[in-house]
């Protein structure tokens, strides 16, 4: 798996570990709460590599190991706390076919119901522009920020950079509750 970046290496340690992820995602869902068909048509689409190439194969099998693993924690004695914050726009462009989606929709009301850990929260097209806006990032326990962006990921660390993006999060986190939508608005 050449393609393994040692940010994503560091990433999938870390999340074994933390307590606590918060992630923002501007364009589509988490890998942590994909279907695989979803994660094949946004692998698909991304790569513009068809659905059964190898290297596409390989991502989205790497995607669903991940997210395993995470479910498998969440079932645990001390289930890991995971935030998210969603553009609307996430919600309104499925990928793939409406199976697809009605699938990966199922999945995260499923897992939002199943584990009280997991707390997803829509920032609603009608709120306008918003810093998380600026591309998807994991806050990884309270010391490590993961970008994943087409120039290759990065794992970083550094304190006032880590505290930037645990800002942004928060600003997010933090906005007017009646702004903000259900999933089940999906």
């Amino acid at each position: 798996m050449q393609w393994i970046s040692d940010a994503y290496a560091q990433l999938r340690e870390r999340e074994r570990r933390a307590g606590h992820l918060r992630q923002n995602h501007p364009l589509f869902l988490p890998g942590l709460l994909q279907t695989r068909s979803y994660a094949t048509a946004i692998v698909t689409a991304l790569t513009g590599r068809p659905a059964d190439d190898a290297s596409v194969t390989e991502r989205v099998d790497v995607r669903m190991q991940r997210s395993a693993a995470f479910l498998e924690r969440l079932a645990g004695p001390q289930p890991p706390e995971l935030s998210v914050t969603l553009d609307e726009a996430v919600l309104r462009r499925p990928a793939g076919t409406a199976d697809v989606w009605r699938e990966q929709r199922d999945h995260l009301l499923q897992l939002t119901e199943k584990f009280p850990s997991v707390q997803v929260t829509v920032l609603p097209l009608s709120g306008g522009a918003h810093a998380g806006l600026t591309g998807p990032f994991e806050i990884v326990g309270d010391d490590g920020v993961f970008l994943e962006t087409a120039e290759g990921d990065q794992f970083l660390t550094d304190p006032p950079v880590v505290a930037r993006y645990r800002a942004t999060f928060a600003a997010l986190m933090a906005g007017d509750p009646d702004r903000r939508l259900s999933l089940s608005h999906m």
